[in-house]
């Protein structure tokens, strides 16, 4: 789903982090309470430990993004120029980068980031330049550790720098080595083809933002620690050609498994004048007395790597070595420092990763009516009518799984996510299964290039919503992406067959006007239904980014029946202290103008069936006549007042329009303009570290009644285990005319037990009541909810 970043709070760290979206493909204030809640398993990083994210519709400060952790963490977070993307930077708690700190954290941070140079190699360039958008990847592994086996030192590590970097993708991380920057693509290119020797896979990659950012913070630390500006890693060591050569041919005759040679080369090595070679000929020794059985000259070899380059990348591993000989624990099957692998060729991966759950909810409730005598009226009911129902008696049971099989450079991912629900009630059991996503993505790293087969989403290039049939993707030059995509569109999750009857095809172009600021998509589809045009269109996006700024518009017009289908423009600016102001507009047919809404009002499901007694013309008008214009504009504030407190205000005005009266269906009329005013007060830290507390305020002026509502939300940590959640929402209603009236109110206490990371134990339990009074009598509502639920993440 496209959103917009709006804000977050609290502003640099805590337990619990609450980022507000603004949803950028419906309208707000029209959204549906069902499937209030959605979940997502976490990232697999052990270093940021989320334990959970939610996203909550009906959260009092609006549509809210909010991720748990297990411990105190900084963050910083921002938006991005995808709308499907925010970019949330997690470190540990008292970490520069995400928190300004003392000069200890300084340190720590400056010597991470020099780290991830100098255990690459210890040659850094004079310059960099920090606007380069293109870096090679030279070479991966798979988990937060590079392979020090896939590390050759090369020439062009004096020209660029060489770095690790790690990230996640599908549900699987990467270690890689990468060589950067370059400000154009025919630069990388140039550089690229005296590498294939030593680093035959490599491919060129676009970087984003913050992979920039990394590398340009990664070489100017590396820069001060050589130069003796920051904490010392290492000390700088000269480099000697001749030793380098000698410690390249010792990789390779470790990669033939040829020790005694090693032994040979790398004794050569340390004879020499201490050079920059010699750290890395000295643990490359203890490896290969290890692997050629002399146990004790390996424990002797280690041990004086040690005493010799505490301070060393690579001497963490080379402690575990050690303790390995001394403990006789088994050794890690990660080779160290050989420079090579064992096949020579691209190491084939596979990873299972997903999420499994069950869920149980009822809802119970009692109506009670009572007739109100009028004088002079007809003779009344005496006794109330009572009613008692089940709503809702279910188990739901959901899966979301992730598997992945390929090589560093391709990749194929199967996605499945769906859920079962098992509905107990005895009148008309509705017992469901539904499919949101079943899909293989085959993706070419190297080609930049992706396809993706199966029921999946997409809501660019002038497909809005889920759909059965293939997307593919490549990207042409440095600016221009060509998409395609055909299928059969989905009503629902819960069809589980492909329906035919509608198809698509729709073709898309990316554009990047201004690289990482301003891209642009021009697109046209035309979709059928049977012998009916259903849908042709022809639209432009466009997404802008700036650091305190954001904007994104999309304009999709119908050629066929000649009208604007939608109109979006969305922008967000943010201040020095940090307030921001989002403004959105958003004009629509409601729902999307294609053929099918001719059977509104119709006895037929298929519009193709009123064939037989209208024209195709007459067909299209029908459609027209059932479609409704809606317009809405929305304007939020979100100020922090303090640390540990934030005030948010926004204002909504809608208005949806009438629709004809034509073949026998009457006309709807309009709904006139409706306004939403709303405040919320967030405070964090609240009675308790961590605690959060969300007090909401919301005035609905309406065509025909006003509300009022207050609202109450709160999150407190009992143990890092352990969150209970109160809600609390009281609704005030009344007509304008004064024949009505309504009070009515939802409370509820949830909580959450993570006993261990990857499970989660869910508990909500909870009661309404509604008491209400018109012309006719007096209603009252008395119920109780309850869910329980388990997840396990792997």
């Amino acid at each position: 789903m496209p959103v917009q970043y709006q804000s977050h709070f609290p502003e640099s760290g805590g337990r619990d982090l609450r980022i507000s979206v603004q949803p950028l493909n419906f309208n707000r204030f029209g959204q549906s309470t069902a499937g209030s809640s959605e979940s997502v398993r976490p990232p697999t990083s052990k270093v940021a430990g989320i334990q959970q994210i939610t996203y909550d519709v009906l959260d009092p400060s609006g549509p809210t993004l909010t991720l748990q952790f297990g411990h105190e963490v900084n963050w910083t977070v921002e938006s991005d120029n995808d709308v499907s993307r925010i970019i949330i930077q997690v470190s540990s708690a008292g970490v520069n980068g995400c928190e300004a700190g003392a000069a200890d954290s300084q340190s720590q941070n400056q010597v991470a980031l020099a780290k991830s140079v100098l255990a690459v190699t210890r040659i850094v360039p004079q310059a960099l330049d920090p606007n380069g958008y293109y870096a090679i990847n030279l070479a991966s592994t798979r988990g937060d550790k590079l392979d020090p086996a896939e590390i050759k030192q090369v020439s062009a590590f004096s020209d660029y720098v060489g770095y690790t970097y790690v990230a996640e993708e599908n549900g699987a991380t990467w270690a890689r080595l990468r060589l950067g920057t370059f400000a154009t693509r025919r630069e990388a290119e140039e550089a690229l083809a005296g590498l294939s020797a030593d680093y035959p896979d490599a491919w060129i990659v676009r970087l984003d933002r913050r992979e920039r950012d990394y590398v340009y913070r990664a070489w100017s630390a590396a820069r001060a620690v050589l130069g003796g500006g920051g904490a010392s890693i290492t000390t700088q060591l000269p480099v000697r050609p001749e030793a380098e050569a000698m410690l390249a041919d010792a990789r390779a005759k470790f990669a033939e498994e040829n020790y005694p040679e090693v032994v040979r080369l790398t004794n050569s090595i340390l004879q020499m004048p201490e050079n920059a070679a010699s750290p890395a000929a000295q643990e490359l020794l203890g490896i290969a007395r290890e692997k050629a059985g002399q146990l004790a000259h390996a424990k002797a070899e280690y041990e004086i790597f040690l005493q010799k380059y505490p301070n060393d990348p690579a001497a963490p591993r080379v402690r575990q070595r050690l303790s390995v000989l001394v403990t006789g624990e088994e050794a890690p099957e990660t080779m160290a420092a050989s420079g090579g692998s064992d096949s020579g060729r691209p190491k084939i991966h596979s990873d299972a990763t997903g999420s499994l759950s069950v869920l149980y909810q009822r809802d119970e409730s009692g109506y009670r009516f009572q007739d109100s005598p009028v004088v002079g009226g007809p003779d009344v009911n005496p006794d109330p009518i009572e009613t008692n129902q089940v709503n809702l008696n279910e188990m739901l049971y959901g899966a979301d799984l992730n598997l992945s099989l390929g090589t560093d450079r391709n990749e194929a991912l199967l996605r499945f996510s769906g859920l079962y629900r098992d509905d107990f009630t005895s009148i008309r059991p509705r017992d469901e299964t539904s499919i949101s996503s079943l899909y293989l993505d085959i993706s070419d790293r190297k080609l930049d290039a992706s396809m993706r087969l199966g029921r999946q989403t997409r809501n660019t290039g002038g497909v809005f919503g889920r759909f059965d049939g293939a997307y593919a993707g490549i990207q042409l030059t440095d600016r221009i992406k060509v998409n395609g995509a055909a299928g059969f569109p989905v009503q629902s999750s819960r069809d589980m067959s492909v329906k035919t009857d509608r198809r698509f095809f729709a073709t898309s172009l990316d554009y990047s006007v201004i690289p990482d600021v301003l891209d642009t998509t021009v697109y046209v589809l035309d979709q059928t239904y049977g012998d009916l045009n259903d849908r042709q269109a022809a639209g432009f996006e466009f997404r802008y980014f700036q650091a305190n700024r954001t904007a994104y518009g999309v304009f999709d017009y119908d050629t066929h029946f000649g009208e604007m289908n939608l109109a979006l423009l969305n922008g967000t600016l943010k201040f020095k202290d940090d307030s921001s102001v989002t403004v959105a507009l958003d004009y629509r047919r409601s729902p999307f103008l294609t053929s099918q809404n001719a059977i509104f009002g119709q006895m037929v499901t298929d519009p193709n069936d009123l064939l037989g007694t209208y024209t195709e013309e007459e067909i299209y008008q029908l459609a027209k006549d059932r479609t409704a214009y809606s317009r809405s504009a929305y304007v939020s504030l979100a100020k922090p007042l303090t640390q540990k407190l934030q005030l948010n205000f926004d204002i909504i005005a809608s208005n949806v329009s009438g629709t004809k009266a034509s073949s026998g269906v009457e006309a709807q009329p309009p709904t006139g303009t409706e306004v939403y005013y709303s405040t919320q007060l967030v405070a964090s830290d609240l009675f308790k570290q961590g605690a959060i507390a969300i007090f909401g305020l919301r005035y609905a002026d309406l065509a025909n009644s006003t509300q009022m509502s207050y609202q109450f939300n709160g999150r407190l940590p009992v143990t890092r285990s352990l969150r209970i959640s109160p809600r609390l929402r009281i609704d005030d209603r009344s007509s304008v005319d004064g024949t009505f009236s309504r009070t009515s109110g939802r409370g509820s206490l949830a909580a959450t037990w993570s006993p261990k990371r990857m499970l989660q134990f869910e508990f909500e339990g909870g009661g309404v009541f509604s008491d209400g009074t018109n012309k006719f009598g007096t209603s009252e509502e008395r119920g109780y909810f309850l869910s329980l639920g388990v997840r396990k993440d792997f």
